[in-house]
């Protein structure tokens, strides 16, 4: 069950309240001080809410919004918004104190409303009861119809149903089912500052609303993006009126002034409903629904606008007065007193009323003026009465059926029309405008008996008393008898005569003003068709112009929201970049901390590795110094030998023996320790060398025998079975000329490290950040039909070493790198001369820098290429103009022509062919261009982090938009688009994962997870039907890995051994057997695929 609210008792209505919740100066209070007493604020600020009090919940709920706008200005809340934001919970309990202020808003109007009605009420009754106690009985004179100031004043509490409150406006607003439209007379500067948040707002500034203002005039001075709206004011519902806080229509305030245009001055207009006034202002709406209005923080000015009083605006158009006034006699004697009550020309009060009670001033409607004729009015004052008997009545016939010759004698002229004065024009300036407070309606001559006739309160029918004594004046004046010649008219014939005589002058001066009524008439009605006319047109120039300038606005806006939205999908584009970037440096140093790590182990390892290497030489050393001792000590022994075989000739005569018998010195002399084993030689040191080596390899010393020196007994059996020196049938065996001068062989230092009897499997050493070269030649070197020919020597005969860019010093230094490699011999060797040589050629392989990998294969393929192109001299291609991208001709006429330059082991092996089309937006036209390639670079997709070799390929071959490009056919530089398709797929397939991009001036790298099939990889889908590609479905060989950055990164490959079937880690100097689960990693840059495994026989060329 919920809580009861409390009654009101804190304030008297919501600007109470928050006038109570302001704030004083903080600007010398520290942020945290603010912080902690705003959460302490909204914490009451809930208790009281819990408790029922509203109108203290409402306090303290404004006051946290107004600690919270505090603490934002503060200088320390800038430099750590998100410490403080997060910290005191602001924007969470910012929207939930709007929420509630919306709700506790709208709970107090209603019954701070309540409280005021049912006050009032209280208060009346008692003035009621009151003024029933002093007057008990009413005055006899007293008017018993005239309400009293109570009734009036409860009537007036009653029905105020002009005003709108802020919540039915918001019903409105949510509805949507009546059309209505908020003019506000706040200033432009207050408006444009915050408005009710809706398109049917309009501004009305309140300097233009001064007393007298007209529609007209409001509508000329309302701005021209308002004036649309204003034009079509009066086919909406309801017009709601409001400032910034008036709660009625007061005297005098610019709300009042703009209801009485729209009431009294707008001729003609017609509204489903009268005006509207918003209850309370902007401001109370403002604080009831902050959410409706363009900036909740505006508030009214502190200080009420004084306005100076002004003369009143005559830029309006007055109706015609006297075709107001003028209006033609009624013959019939039932109406004879109502017609000054019914032309309008004169008012009827109860009582004379004074100068300040008067009523303001109405002019007549011009609508009206057609229902009547127009008559003039009358300017003479009539003189008080003569000395004609008041009891003499004349007999006067009914002249209903004859309105010619019917005279009211209550509006004769005073001049006759034998004048030549303009009776009509006169009667227009026989009245003014009373420019005075009472704005009332005053004649000139200030007497007229008509103004001041007066009811006779006794008379039961209220029809005005006309004093009849004024006849005698009107006979002398009209009929041109004096008064001593009226004492002559004794009978009745005479009066008839006279009286006759007048009527026919009177109706000979009506029909005079009759036809000078309709000549004006007539006219008035051709000036006014011809203002309609020019009003017409101006207005349709208005128009015109209103519509070019919101057609203006219109394109600008549109061009503003294409900005807008550009500007929205760079910074989101910016927003993704910023986020990616973070991801990325988070997972770079994670991985420069794994790779620090695996370094430091990796720099273990090594020097354990260096420490077995360097016992293993120290071993060695002393081998070769034993080796050296056996060596001596067969040469003593032969110096030995050979002076006791002296000694002996010369000490014992000679024998002769016969030929075939003679033995060798050696067999002759034999050492005294191999006399017991027959004196065998030379067979006899080779077999003590195998049983030294085998008690060593049985357990006589314990050791076994180090692989980085030559086991000279197997080497010597070999020698004499005539073995060959590898023990690998199949796999290439280096030739070498031994007709070749040793002079023309160049020297070359692998500095080869012994130790291995496996083909392909030699390290390669780092010569100084080297890695990015060892990697590439490792996964060359396990390319079996390029090894072939390079290890074979069979590139010697396809040499060009006089016009190829290196002169075929490249392809030489290669093939002796490849030849060290399988020569079974070496655990690692050194390439400095293949290093040196393609320094020479470009100096960024010439330093101790890191390079691109993939920049050295390509600049790799192009040498060997160069080297061994059977063409010697090419010439240049021809031009390509294709403009049919479906033509198969064009394809092969640039293959053929490309093949006729180009023939070379590296075009029959790598080399494939593209088709780039691009189109012109403009002219729709085309152009095509075929390209050879030996490596293709795929773009990485950054839609997700692992993605798949396939995804690449799909991303390779999109259409890409180009915004500037220059066609060759119509000329224009304008946007085109672009796409690139594979033609021609080669038999060893490299493609380069392209996994570094510019920064600024930084180098990054895509760290994605390229996931790629070892076997079976089919990319025949991803090569044009119907164009002859013979090569789809590859197996993977090798893989050129890349760890860390561009500039401290490592270079690594994994390499499949055609000779030994198994997957290896070439690591500079190390190598090692490796799983094949383990080939596919996040590092892999640069793989390699091959379509003629297991083939025996080169592809044909082309």
């Amino acid at each position: 069950m919920g809580v009861s609210k409390r009654p009101l008792y804190f304030g008297n209505d919501i600007s109470d309240l928050q006038s109570k919740a302001k704030l004083g100066d903080t600007s010398k209070v520290k942020v945290k001080v603010l912080c902690t007493s705003s959460e302490k604020v909204f914490k009451e600020a809930v208790i009281q809410k819990d408790l029922g009090d509203e109108e203290k919940a409402y306090v303290f709920f404004f006051k946290y919004l107004e600690c919270v706008q505090k603490i934002q200005k503060n200088s320390e809340f800038k430099k750590d918004s998100k410490y403080f934001t997060s910290m005191y919970n602001i924007q969470k309990n910012s929207k939930k104190a709007i929420e509630t202020l919306e709700v506790l808003a709208t709970s107090l109007e209603s019954r701070y409303e309540e409280k005021n009605v049912a006050e009032r009420l209280a208060k009346l009754d008692l003035d009621l009861l009151n003024t029933e106690s002093k007057n008990s009985k009413l005055d006899e004179n007293s008017n018993e119809n005239e309400d009293t100031p109570i009734q009036n004043e409860i009537a007036k509490l009653e029905l105020k149903d002009y005003l709108i409150s802020p919540r039915k406006l918001q019903s409105l607003i949510n509805e949507k089912s009546t059309t209505f439209f908020v003019l506000d007379t706040r200033t432009a500067e207050d408006y444009h500052n915050s408005f009710i948040n809706l398109p049917n707002t309009l501004n009305v500034p309140e300097t233009y609303l001064k007393p007298g203002t007209t529609a007209t005039s409001v509508g000329r001075n309302v701005k021209i993006e308002f004036r649309n709206q204003w034009e079509r004011r009066t086919s909406v519902d309801m017009l709601i009126i409001c400032d910034w806080t008036s709660y009625d229509f007061d005297p005098g305030k610019p709300v009042t002034v703009l209801r009485d245009a729209l009431t009294k001055w707008d001729l003609g207009a017609k509204y489903k409903n009268p005006p509207f006034l918003l209850e309370g202002g902007f401001q109370r709406f403002l604080m009831a629904y902050p959410h409706s209005v363009t900036n909740p923080k505006a508030r009214a000015p502190s200080e009420p606008r004084i306005t100076r009083p002004t003369a009143p605006s005559l830029d309006f158009d007055y109706p015609d007065l006297d075709s107001g006034f003028m209006i033609t006699p009624s013959p019939s004697p039932s109406h004879k007193s109502q017609a000054a009550l019914n032309s309008g020309a004169i008012k009827i009060y109860r009582e004379p009323q004074t100068q300040s009670t008067l009523p303001s001033l109405k002019y007549p409607s011009l609508a009206d003026l057609n229902s009547f004729t127009p008559k003039s009015v009358p300017r003479a004052t009539y003189p008080n009465s003569t000395t004609l008997k008041e009891v003499f009545t004349p007999n006067i016939p009914d002249r209903a059926s004859k309105p010619d010759t019917t005279v009211n004698s209550k509006v004769l002229p005073e001049i006759e029309l034998s004048n030549s004065k303009d009776d009509f024009n006169e009667a227009k300036q026989s009245f003014d405008i009373d420019r005075s407070d009472s704005s009332s309606l005053r004649s000139t001559s200030g007497s007229s008996l008509l103004n001041q006739a007066v009811l006779d309160q006794s008379n039961g029918n209220n029809l005005p008393q006309v004093d009849r004594g004024t006849k005698k004046n009107a006979v002398i004046k009209y009929s041109g008898v004096t008064g001593d010649k009226l004492d002559d008219l004794d009978n009745m014939e005479d009066v008839l005569k006279t009286q006759s005589d007048i009527a026919n002058q009177s109706l000979a001066r009506e029909k005079e003003k009759l036809d000078l009524e309709n000549k004006w008439e007539f006219l008035r009605l051709k000036r006014e068709a011809e203002h309609e006319t020019s009003m017409r047109q101006m207005i349709v120039e208005e128009q015109d112009k209103l519509v070019d300038e919101l057609e203006r606005l219109k394109n600008i806006d549109k061009e503003r929201d294409d900005v807008e939205h550009r500007l929205k999908e760079e910074l989101e584009a910016v927003k993704e970049q910023l986020k990616e970037k973070d991801e990325k440096e988070k997972k770079y140093l994670q991985s420069e901390e794994l790779r620090r790590i695996e370094w430091e182990k990796e720099e273990e390892r090594r020097k354990v590795e260096k420490a077995k290497e360097d016992e293993i030489r120290r071993k060695d050393r002393e081998k070769l110094a034993m080796m050296e001792a056996v060596d001596r000590k067969r040469k003593e022994r032969k110096e030995l030998d050979k002076e006791r075989r002296e000694e002996d000739r010369r000490n014992s005569p000679m024998r002769l023996q016969q030929p075939g018998q003679r033995d060798s010195p050696s067999r002759q002399v034999q050492d005294p320790a191999n006399r017991g084993q027959g004196g065998r030689g030379a067979g006899a040191v080779k077999q003590k060398l195998r049983d030294e080596d085998d008690g060593r390899g049985s357990g006589g010393g314990g050791l076994k025998r180090s692989f980085s020196s030559p086991n000279i007994a197997q080497m010597l059996e070999q020698e004499d079975k005539g073995l060959p020196s590898v023990g690998y049938s199949g796999v290439p065996v280096p030739k070498f000329d031994r007709q070749q001068k040793p002079s023309l062989i160049s020297s070359r230092n692998f500095a080869g490290v012994w130790g291995t009897q496996k083909p392909g499997l030699t390290g390669l050493k780092n010569l100084g950040n080297t890695c990015y070269m060892n990697s590439i030649l490792q996964c060359v070197s396990n390319t079996p039909p390029l090894a072939h020919y390079f290890i074979s020597r069979s590139y010697e005969e396809d040499l060009n070493s006089k016009y190829s860019e290196t002169r075929g010093h490249v392809a030489v230094e290669f093939s002796e790198v490849l030849k060290n490699i399988w020569s079974s011999q070496f655990k690692s060797i050194s390439p400095s001369d293949l290093k040196q040589m393609v320094g020479k050629f470009k100096p960024e392989f010439a330093g101790r820098d890191q390079q691109d990998s993939h920049e050295f294969a390509s600049k790799l393929l192009e040498w060997l290429h160069s080297d061994t192109n059977r063409v010697v001299r090419p010439t240049k291609e021809p031009e390509q103009n294709n403009k049919d991208s479906k033509d198969k001709s064009a394809a092969k006429r640039h293959w053929r022509n490309y093949l006729e330059r180009n023939q070379s082991i590296i075009v029959q092996l790598f080399c494939g062919q593209t088709r780039s089309t691009v189109k012109c937006f403009s002219c729709v036209g085309e152009s095509v261009t075929y390209r050879e390639f030996t490596n293709l670079t795929l773009p990485l997709p950054e839609t997700h982090s692992r993605v798949n070799l396939r995804d690449c390929f799909e991303e390779f071959l999109r259409e890409e938009k180009i915004d500037e490009f220059k066609c060759d056919r119509c000329k224009k530089t304008g946007k085109a688009s672009k796409k690139t398709d594979i033609v021609k797929l080669p038999p060893l397939l490299v493609i380069h994962l392209s996994r570094f991009y510019q920064d600024g001036m930084y180098t990054r790298k895509k760290q994605n997870f390229v996931n790629f099939d070892l076997k079976n990889l089919n990319l025949g889908q991803f090569a044009i039907d119907g164009f002859e590609n013979k090569f789809f479905q590859f197996n993977l060989y090798a893989v050129s890995n890349h760890f860390g950055s561009l500039e401290g990164g490592h270079y690594t490959a994994y390499c499949s051994s055609n000779v030994l079937k198994r997957w290896h880690k070439f690591d500079d100097q190390d190598v090692s057997t490796m799983d094949s689960a383990d080939v596919v990693t996040p590092a892999a840059y640069i793989l390699f695929y091959s379509a003629i495994e297991g083939q025996t026989s080169l592809p044909p060329l082309g």
